[in-house]
Parts: C-alpha cells; structure tokens; sequence
C-alpha cells in the first residue's frame, strides 16, 4: 500500500498459492477502505502508475520442489556448503587475508563474518555469483590476467611527477590491490567448494536427484560433465523405494541430506506410499536415532513428508512448463535451467506464465499442483487497455504500445539463490525462451521473506 501510495496504483496483482491469495485478498480490502476513508478525490487517469505495471505473489508451497533441488550456480554453491546470513557468510580462517585474521578477537578465530563477499559493489563476486560453477574457473583466471596487466600498465606509469598524477596512481593502485584480494578470496571459496563436492556424498546425492553420471566437480578445468536423463524431477518410477536412498542412509550421510532427498520424492509424487513412507522412517529413526521424530513430525505437518492421497500432478507441470530441459548448457546461459543444471525452477516459470497469462484459464493439472491462481486488475474500466497479441485464446496487453515497466516479484515464505539467479537472467533478456513470442522487455524486482536452501527450509516455522 505504501508503495501504491507513492508511485500509484498497481495495474495487476497476480500469483500463485493459497497464503498468496490471502496476501492479494487484503490488498484487495486495503485498497477498498482507502477509497472509502480517503478525503482526497484523485482522477481515474491519475491512479495508474507509471513504472510499476504488476505485483506477482509467489507462495514458497506454490513450488516446494525447487528449493529440495541441489544449486549449482557460484552463489547457491556457497548457501549448500557454507553458512549464509543475508550477506554475510561464515568462512574458515585459512581462507581469510592475514591482515583481517590478524584484527580477529581471540574467540573468533575458527570463523569469520564477511559481509563484503557478498556485496555489488565487489566486481569480482558480481561477476561469478550467477554463474554455474563449471563457469566459475575460467572466468576468475580471465580476471586473473586481467589484473596482472592492470599491474604492469600501472607499474609503467610509476613515474608520476605532479600532485594530481600521485593521487590517479595511488587510486588506481588501491582498486587493483582490492581487487587482487577478492580474486584471492573467491579462489579459496571455490576450492573449498571443490573439496565439498568431490565428497561422494554429493556426487550420490546429485545422482539420485537428477540421474547426474560423470558429475567432476574437481576436474582440472573445473566442468561439469554428466549426461541428464530419467531423474527424480523427470518423474519417471520414482514412486517406489530407492534404493540408493537406502545405501546412502546405511552409510549413515548426513541426515539433512538424506531427509532433502526423501522429501523431494515425496513432493514430486504428491506423497509417498505408506509402505515406503515407514520403511523410509523406520530406517532413518533406527541408523540416525529417535531423537529425530520431532523433525519428520514437523515435515509432515509442512506437507514436504506425506502420504500419497491423490494422483501426482508433477509430470503434467513438468511438461506444460518445460521444467527439464535436457542437454542444458551451463555457459551459455540461454534458458533459466542452467541454475540448476537442466531443470527450470517452477516457481520462475510460474513468473513468465503469469507475465504471459496472467493466471487465466490454468489448466487442472497446474492449478492442482501450484494453486490457486488469482488475478486482480485494479485498473478502472476507463483505463483498461485494448489489447492486440493473443496466444492460445488468451488476450495480452498492447506492448508495443507502452514502454517497459517494472514488475515486482514477492516470495513468502523464501526463496534460493538459484532462483534470484534465474529471474536475474529473466530479466535482462528480451525475450523469453518459454514464450518467445511475446514477451517484452520487462523489469524485475524481486523480494523474499528469507533466503533459504533445503538444508534449512525445515527450519522455518511451520
């Protein structure tokens, strides 16, 4: 509301997902009390806003399954393997400068809070954060030589004689020594992120997730090369008891790890089998202990742990939106899939489909799985404008007759990196690879009520 009182009103509130309807519903009432309580008359022409064109409301059970995903860009790496806040991050002291373990207090010497790793203004970092992490390597190495040039150019301009040429020579020194020290540190974060995914663990995890084979993380050139094919997310016969889920949980793997795992069949499947679910609960309560029934109580009660009650809508989504996407190049970044290497995240093609849709005429597979849709246009009837693009007997607004605005993107309940990532990526192209036809250019922006990934997604209230 504030911000429709500053900028004017939103043309369209749309989204996804029970608590997101709820959201828009008040919105709807607040809206409504302030035509009847406002002393001011304001002309129908004069509501409209000008920048922000639509209010997209996602909520986080809208799309439980990319969340359970592994994240594979440089960002969501550093979410699964080391502890996130915001924009800080807690690093082991190895990979720290001497200078800033020097100035640490006694008490802080097996970690450290370093906000500037995450910040826009470091260059390097706002290079690689949205890059998949094969990617990650050639590009520091360019920066790399980047800045070894960077330093012999300044070293052939030492030479300097009057005041004003001092002040250029230190300026430029000291950018480039601060550079060298985020080059430095990102060097270390990716190795340590190298020794993490070279666990076996993570390679089985992937595996089973996504039926990755060849995944080497730890290759000399730092690629990833694996082949996609049947997969959890590809939903074919993952509806029975897997059997790697059962090695994985005898060789006693990380428990959060194993539990993402059950929970990602679950979701994809619309429950589990009560004979799988037991066997399931019963191997993890005998090889993990009792004291972790709480935690599977709670999953039960957030619907990420379930009994199967009804057919499983997934594979219907899974092929209307384009979810996986098989021989996805992690360079070349040309569908949002790459965040995850060959899977989409559902809850941005959620954000193009409503772009595209508007939430009109969802089909019942997509409504059963991701519902319910909504959409408000709160423009007055004068305002409405004709429209001129229709795809697949649904109406679209006359782009090419306004310039582009800005839509904002609400998360509640969080969202990953990847998918920040993803809606990055969908917004600075001008035109999207699941409509290609029609979409615009279009600004987003996004806002969440928490970033999270799977290791603590059950570790928000219930």
């Amino acid at each position: 509301m504030k911000l429709q009182s500053t900028y004017g009103l939103i043309s369209h509130i749309c989204g996804a997902g029970l608590q997101a309807k709820q959201v828009a519903d008040v919105l709807s009432c607040l809206q409504k009390e302030s035509y009847v309580f406002s002393d001011i008359i304001i002309k129908e022409d004069e509501k409209i806003s000008e920048e922000l064109d639509t209010i997209v409301l996602l909520d986080r059970c809208a799309d439980l399954v990319t969340p359970l995903c592994t994240q594979l860009t440089y960002e969501g790496l550093l979410s699964e393997v080391f502890q996130v806040e915001g924009e800080k991050i807690l690093l082991p002291v190895d990979i720290l400068p001497t200078d800033l373990v020097a100035r640490l207090p006694a008490n802080q010497l097996h970690y450290e809070v370093s906000a500037f790793l995450l910040d826009f203004n470091d260059p390097v970092y706002n290079e690689i954060r949205d890059s998949s992490f094969p990617e990650v390597g050639p590009r520091i190495r360019s920066r790399a030589k980047a800045m070894e040039a960077a330093y012999q150019a300044i070293q052939k301009r030492h030479t300097a004689n009057t005041v004003d040429e001092v002040r250029e020579f230190v300026k430029q020194l000291k950018e480039v020594q601060e550079e060298h020290r985020s080059l430095s540190i990102h060097t270390s974060i990716a190795e340590k992120i190298i020794c993490s995914t070279a666990d076996p663990c993570f390679s089985e995890a992937l595996r089973i997730e996504k039926r990755k084979k060849g995944v080497c993380f730890c290759s000399p050139d730092l690629q990833l090369h694996c082949a996609v094919f049947t997969v959890f997310i590809d939903a074919e016969g993952t509806d029975k008891f897997n059997e790697s889920l059962e090695t994985l949980i005898c060789r006693c793997e990380p428990f959060l790890k194993v539990l993402r795992l059950i929970c990602l069949q679950s979701v994809i499947n619309g429950g589990l089998r009560q004979k799988i679910l037991e066997q399931y609960m019963s191997e993890l309560v005998q090889t993990y202990g009792s004291q972790h029934l709480q935690t599977l109580y709670n999953l039960q009660k957030a619907g990420l742990l379930s009994l199967k009650a009804e057919r499983s809508y997934y594979s219907s989504v899974k092929k209307r939106l384009k979810l996986v996407v098989p021989g996805s190049n992690e360079k070349s970044r040309e569908d949002i899939s790459y965040v995850y290497g060959g899977y989409a995240p559902l809850s941005v093609r959620l954000v193009e489909w409503l772009q595209h849709t508007g939430a009109k005429s969802p089909d019942a597979a997509l409504a059963s799985f991701a519902g319910p849709f909504f959409h408000v246009d709160q423009r007055p009837k004068g305002a409405r404008q004709q429209t001129s693009l229709s795809l697949g007997g649904v109406a679209q607004p006359d782009f090419a007759a306004t310039a582009p605005k800005t839509t904002l993107v609400f998360y509640l309940g969080g969202c990953t990196s990847a998918e920040i990532s993803a809606l990055r990526l969908l917004s600075s192209r001008a035109r999207g690879s699941f409509f290609p036809k029609i979409l615009p250019f279009f600004n987003l922006l996004m806002f969440t009520t928490a970033q999270v990934c799977a290791d603590i997604l059950w570790l928000l209230p219930v």
